[in-house]
Formats: C-alpha cells, structure tokens, sequence
C-alpha cells in the first residue's frame, strides 16, 4: 500500500552510527566487486511461474476450483452490498485487505501489456493460461465496478481502518465502504487508466474469447468518454485516498495513455489524432520522465507512441511522433546513465537503479519492462538508440534491462532473492496479513484485529504459510539508507512491483536460451499447436502428447516384428521357396523398410513436418497390411499344397511371379509406411518435451530411456486412431529443411566447382567469420563449395545456398562423413543380426519342439539367441 507517510525505522541517529554506516558501505562496495566478477544464472522461467502466484494469493472473492494458493479461501463476499452493487472480486492491494482501483487497473494494464509483447514466451513457458486469468480475474471486477456510463467504483474498504486490524482476509471486520467517482465526483485519472486496462485486455482476448473482448471494449470507450468529458483528479473527489494513492502527476497522462491503447484496440483514427492532439497540451511531448509508475504513465505512454512510426500509415503524425519518440529515449537512456549528468537516474554501489526511498523497487521493475520492450523495437526495426554517451544497440539496452532482473533474483550484496521462494535464499517473514498467520483452511477460528497483532504480527518465525510469488521491496533500499543514518525494515509486497516483471521473465527465459545455443526449442515461431498458434504448455506437450505418440510406435514395431519373425515360415512352408531364397526375401523387406526411414526423415524435415509423416506412414502400413492378409488369404495366391513325401524329395510347386507380385506389393507398402513410422515417431515424441525447461528437459530424458522398453504394446489400426484423437494435444515443429538437402548441395556445389582453385585463405570462403564450427583442413575438397567466384558474390546471390554454400554448411557435412566409418562397424553386426529372424525360425521349423502334446511356436526360439546378449549389459 502507497501510504505517504514516514516509514518505520529500526537503527538509531546519524551520528551515532557514523563508524558502522562506512564500514557497512565498505563491506558493501567488495561484496560489490565479488558479484561483478561472479556470473550467476538464473532460470527465469521458474520465476515467471513463482510470480504468477502471487496475484492468485491477492484475490479477493469467492475462489475458483483451479486456485493454486491452496491457504487462501472465499472472502469480500459480501463487498458494495451496502451500496446496492456488486464488488466481489478484483485484487486486494499490497499486504492489505483495501481494493484501490487505480494501482489495480494498472496492474492489469501493465499485466495485458505483457502478454500483448511476449505471448509466445509466456505459452512456450507454459503460463499463458495462468497469465489470462490473471488479467480476467481483474478485468471482471471491472466490468462490476463499472455499473453505468458515469459510474466507476474505485475503492472498497478504507486503508485507515484497514491498518488498526491483523487479520485474514477471511476474517475481516473491517470497513467495506465503498466509494465511486460519477459525474459531480469526476476522476479522470482513475478512469482513463481503468480505460486503458481494458483497452489492452479487449488485443489479448481478442482472438481466444471475442465476445469477451468486445464487452471490455465497450467498457473501455465509455470509460475513456467518462474521464474526458468530465475532467477532475479522483483524489480531490475522493479524499480517502490520497493518503495512499494520490494522482500527483494528475489525469492527464491517463487520458493520453488510454486513448492510445483504445486506438491500439480500435485502429480508429480518433483516438490517434487525440493523441496527437493533445500532446502538447497534455505534456505528452513535453515531460522528460525518468520514472514510470502507477501515477505517471509518461515514460510508457511515450514508448508507445514511438513505435507507431514505424508504420507507413501514420507518416502523416511523425512529427509529432518523433517528438514522443525522443521524450521516450530520453527516459531509456537515463536508465543507461548515457544522458548528461545531472540527468541520469542514480544507482546504488551495486549497481540497481534508484529512484525514491519508498517503494523504490517498482521504478526498477517498470523500467527493466520498457528496456526489454524498446529492446525489441531497436532489434525489429534494425535502429539503435542515439543518447549523449553515444550510440546504444538493442543488446546494450536488453543486458542493463537483465542486470536489473538478476540483481533482484539474487545477483545483489545480500546474495539473496527478493522472490519468495525461489533460489536457495529468500526472505521469509513477510509483511502480509493472510500469510503471517495460520490458514483458514487449517484453522477455521475466527481471529480478531488485536488478536492478529498479539499472535502474530510479531512473530520471529518465518510465516505460517509459504507464499510463493512476493516481490519484496525493504532489502535493497536498506542499502541506499544506511547512508542517511536510516535502515528500513520494510519486507512487502505489492503488485505494482510484480506485473512488470510477467513478460520480461518469459523473455529472458528465450534469450538465455538464444544466446548460448545449447539447446533447441528456442520461441521462433516453429513450433506451434495444431491450429498454428505458439503453444500453450500447460495445454499441450507432456507425457500425454507423448504417451499417445508411444502407440503408434509400438503398434508399428509389433506389426513388422510379426511380419519378419514369421515371414520364412510362410515362404517356406506355403509358398515352397528355398531356405536361402526366403532368407533373401525378408533381408531385403528389412533393409528396404530401414533405407526408407531417409525418405520419411527427409519428407517429415523439409515439407510434411513429423505429425503429418507419421499419420500418412501409419495409413500406408495400414494398407500393406490389408494387401499382405489379402495375399496370403486368397488361395489363388499360393501354390497347391505340399505333402511330407515331396517335402523330402523337393518336388513341391514353388510360387510363381504372379502369386508372388501381390505379397512383394504388400511388404514393400508395409516398408514404406513402416520406415516413414520409424524415422520421425521417436523424434516427434520428444518434440513434446521442451529441452529449455530443467522439468521437461527430465521427462525428455526418461522418454528416451523408456522408449524402447514400451515397444510390446498395441495394435496399428488402434494407434492410428489415438494419434489421430491426441491432434489437439500435440506440439508440432514446423519443417525446418532436411540436412540430406544440405549435404546433397554441399556435394554438388563442390563438384561443379572441382575445376576452381583454392581460395590463398580459408577466410575467403563464403562466411568464415560467422561459423559455428570451425573450418578444418580434412576433406578439402568440399570446400570448393564455398567458394565465392564473380556470380555468387554478386548481390543476392551470396545467400543463395544453391550457388554457394557457407563453411558452418561444409564443416557440417565433412562431420558426417567423418562419421562414416563409425557407422560401417555396424554393417557387420547387423548382417549377423537379419540371420535371427531368418535362420534361426528355419532351424526351429525341424526342430522336435514337443513336450508332452504341447508343440512349442517356432517364434519362441528366438529368446533363446537373443538372451546371452542380455547377460551381458552393464
């Protein structure tokens, strides 16, 4: 809660601490040191997920089957009805049990914002869903809170009352009255940010819920219509609030801020030319802010604003535009320290950004959003930021924008996180009135206001409820105070810290990725759900994607075992085809199945993608297996049968080409499905796992290792159907292009330009520099490849991987062919290894396989030259 008043101290005076403030500064400055030379890593996504929480932990209301806090219950149930009008819901603030309306809609301004910017990151981190109930659970309030045209309720309870008590919030006995802002009590501020919040929340619910959005769009006009046509601050109409939120920056900076996320929502060019309009006036173009907050709306609303300049439709405003655009670098590059002195914003020893003793960690998180944002828009439009310390690129702006991230994640003197619960240390006895004290879950009995102080408020043990999801803010401001003969001890959290930081966790969690280039998977829009979209993670992928795509597999692994196991027996027996012959045969439908996995391997990579490939192959085994039962059911198919007597003198009719075509036709429709089936079902199935994330990346890893051992399960016609029935679960990774593509061009290249001299350095060769994997000296001769003679240098032409290849593209074929003799090794054991399901079937058909009246299958036989290779694994 915002409350200005003066914090609560726990040191002593100036003077009398003078010894241990400069030693404590001295101890600070080579923790200081420690840390810059100390590289730390973080997983982001761990803390996206943790942030998350914390807004279900704020809720106030009746509470959904799906909350997560599991300590929290129902409460406010009862909120505005003295005044006739339902207020269950929306967000309690801060530690508190008050709902302030401005501070809330920022919030879901802000939290809209976020997903608008980074929706791809949020799903690929599988908290997209959790995000949008976020934002709904507020926007719902809204609509309550907004009961007619001229009507907005902006606060329930009273911060005054609120303070005297320590209670949960399903206790309160506190003061409900709410209060409203209406045309004699205008508030322009309160409801052009309500505007703005719902403005925004009508671009992320637009395409999943658009009856929704056209609703919040509705409230959002009205709103803007309201707060402009009667122009007043909402705290000169309402003065419960101005001990706690008070508009001092006033109403016109949400007014402009609303109307620009109208035309964002809109396109309608009246809410533009206000913007445009009004931006002298209104001190658009005219504030140079180093601050964006709750209250001042500057900073975004100008970051905003200059990213419309990069569409060709608004040249006619780029003078104004341009005007928005400079007040916006102005606030980045006070950020960056790059302006003049006197107009940097302040840093502490170690390095956080500084703005004002209370509540100082919101301006951090508000400004590392719009450094992550105007990142971006540097890197999409190929600009840089011009500030008086020179020319800034986006991956300048983006790492100051991380150092301030990582400083609150535990990159800090204190090594500590400001994240409850995440990383091995974090504060533990928050000021917070439903975490402080025991559940209400747990424990039923009401608990009054001084019981709550008496009990609880005092308490030395961590809080009774491990609250996952706080961002604190007393820790790193102790650090700026200790110089001033002051220590805060303040440890609360407050949503206006924690909504920033929603998208830039999501994105940082891609860039970490990005950047190393360890792992595949990165959010660049290839892998998507089955309509398209970027994946939703807690919807899609998992062991219920992959379980499915398991079936498939092993029906396909049963089906051909069955056909090759049995195979001789029937060529043998039914068709009267010698052994070696038969031998033959079946060798060659294996060998064929297993050259065609290149095939399905190339079509799944370069156009069909694995989904596809694997559902086509599973239909075309499908028919070859209807062929092989027709082929081996109809007697015109087979030879006349053959007695023991012309058995043992070989006399028997063996099939001719015409009884023999059809079964040829069936296994090789069966190998074709089969090898399509082989060389993507696996891949697929680990294409539900996300390598970036340590849980899946476990998962992944277990898949693997249990893959083969769930090859004895079930049928091909049945796992059609549940591959088919899972589509909506699946993630799938559009074709990327096939490395037989790039080897193929590789060689050819290097052929056609056999006859050109080698280049007098490996780095004339097209793009040395930029390889991955260096250039060797081994296989030369593919090197031609990448020779840039007169036409492939030629513009255009350079990119063209069909005229030149690059040298990371030449490295990458010579390390398969390195790899060529690594694999030769395995042509002899797998010569030895078709023998099983040829000879040793053979061997066992004229083998005495009675006991007593029971005749052994000749299929059982094979365990026993398979088990003393079992003996000995490790």
């Amino acid at each position: 809660m915002e409350k200005k008043t003066k914090p609560h101290h726990c040191g002593t005076s100036k003077k009398s601490n003078t010894f241990v403030v400069q030693l404590y500064l001295l101890l600070v400055l080579l923790i200081t040191l420690n840390i810059s030379t100390t590289s730390q890593a973080f997983n982001y996504t761990d803390a996206l997920s943790k942030s998350l929480l914390y807004f279900e932990s704020q809720r106030s209301g009746r509470l959904p089957y799906n909350q997560r806090v599991t300590w929290r219950d129902h409460s406010g149930l009862t909120d505005g009805l003295e005044q006739g009008v339902d207020l269950v819901g929306g967000y309690y603030d801060a530690g508190d049990h008050v709902k302030f309306g401005l501070p809330m809609a920022f919030t879901v301004t802000m939290l809209s914002w976020s997903v608008i910017e980074f929706r791809q990151q949020i799903a690929a981190a599988g908290e997209l869903e959790h995000a949008m109930e976020a934002i709904k659970w507020g926007t719902d309030y809204f609509i309550k809170a907004h009961t007619s045209p001229n009507v907005l309720w902006a606060e329930v309870g009273d911060g005054d009352t609120d303070h005297y008590c320590w209670q949960r919030p399903e206790d309160m006995t506190t003061s409900r009255q709410a209060y409203k802002i209406d045309e004699t009590h205008p508030g322009s501020d309160l409801a052009g940010e309500t505007a703005a919040a719902m403005a925004a929340a009508t671009l992320v619910f637009k395409k999943t819920n658009p009856h929704y959005a056209h609703l919040l769009l509705h409230h959002a006009q009205q709103l803007f219509e309201f707060g402009d046509k009667y122009r007043d601050k909402y705290d000169g109409s309402l003065g419960v609030v101005k001990s706690y939120y008070a508009s001092v920056s006033g109403f016109k900076d949400e007014l402009l801020w609303a109307a620009l996320w109208l035309y964002r929502a809109t396109d309608n060019e009246k809410y533009l030319k206000y913007v445009i309009s009004k931006a002298h006036s209104f001190g658009g173009i005219g504030w140079a802010i180093t601050e964006f907050s709750w209250d001042v709306k500057y900073a975004g609303l100008q970051l905003v604003a200059s990213r419309l300049l990069i569409e060709e439709k608004h040249k006619q405003h780029s003078h104004i535009l341009e005007l928005y655009r400079s007040k916006a670098e102005h606030y980045i590059c006070s950020c960056l320290n790059k302006n003049n002195d006197t107009k940097n914003v302040e840093r502490t020893p170690a390095g956080l950004l500084y703005i004002r003793q209370w509540n100082n960690m919101q301006y951090v998180s508000t400004a590392a959003f719009l450094l992550t944002v105007y990142s971006d828009f540097l890197k999409s439009s190929n600009q840089k930021l011009s500030c008086h310390g020179g020319m800034v690129g986006h991956e300048e702006v983006l790492d100051f924008a991380k150092s301030q991230i990582d400083y609150i994640l535990g990159s800090n003197p204190m090594n500590m996180s400001y994240l409850v619960g995440y990383g091995p240390k974090y504060p533990q006895r928050v000021h917070h009135r439903g975490a402080s004290v025991e559940s209400y879950r747990e424990n039923k009995g009401f608990i009054g206001c001084t019981q709550g102080y008496d009990n609880w408020y005092g308490g030395k043990e961590p809080n009774p409820m491990f609250w996952l999801g706080l961002w604190l803010e007393g820790l790193i401001v102790k650090i700026i105070l200790w110089t001033k003969g002051t220590i805060i001890c303040r440890l609360r959290p407050v949503h206006i810290i924690q909504l920033h930081l929603v998208g830039v966790f999501a994105k940082f969690s891609e860039v970490l990725i990005s950047r190393d280039g360890e792992k595949e998977g990165a959010s660049d829009g290839a892998v998507v759900d089955f309509r398209g979209n970027p994946v939703d993670k807690s919807k899609t992928g998992g062991w219920l994607a992959a379980g499915l795509i398991l079936g498939i597999e092993l029906a396909e692994r049963i089906c051909v075992m069955g056909i090759s196991m049995n195979l001789v027996t029937y060529l043998v027996g039914n068709l009267h085809i010698s052994s070696a012959k038969s031998a033959t045969i079946v060798t060659n439908f294996m060998g064929t199945l297993n050259l065609l996995g290149l095939l399905g391997g190339f079509l799944a990579d370069a156009r069909l993608g694995r989904y596809l490939t694997v559902a086509l192959s599973a239909a075309i085994t499908g028919l070859g297996i209807i062929l092989l039962t027709l082929a081996t059911s109809i007697p015109s198919m087979r030879p006349p049968p053959c007695d023991d007597y012309r058995k043992q003198h070989h006399e028997c009719i063996e099939a001719n080409g015409k009884q023999l075509a059809l079964l040829y036709a069936a296994l090789y429709t069966t190998a074709l499905g089969g090898g399509g089936i082989k060389s993507n079902v696996s891949g697929f199935g680990s294409d539900q796992f996300d390598a970036r994330d340590p849980r899946e990346e476990k998962s992944m890893i277990f898949f693997f290792n249990r893959f083969y051992l769930a090859l004895a399960l079930g049928a091909m016609i049945i796992a059609l159907v549940v591959l088919l029935s899972g589509t909506p679960f699946y993630r799938f990774h559009k074709p990327q292009g096939s490395p037989l593509t790039v080897i193929w061009r590789v060689i050819f290249l290097a052929w056609k330009k056999r006859a050109y001299p080698y280049p007098a350095h490996p780095s004339l060769l097209n793009q040395y520099q930029e390889a991955k994997i260096p250039h060797t000296q081994r296989l030369k001769c593919l090197d031609k490849a990448a020779i840039l003679d007169e036409y492939a240098s030629a513009e255009g032409n350079r990119s063209n991987p069909w005229i030149v290849s690059t040298v990371n593209q030449v490295e990458e074929v010579k390390l398969v062919f390195k790899l060529m003799p690594v694999w030769s090794t395995c042509i002899l054991f797998w010569t030895v290894y078709s023998q099983m399901t040829t000879f040793t079937i053979e061997q066992a058909t004229f083998m005495n396989r009675k006991i007593g009246s029971f005749v052994i299958p000749r299929v059982l036989s094979l365990p026993f030259s398979s088990s003393p290779f079992s003996c000995l694994l490790p």
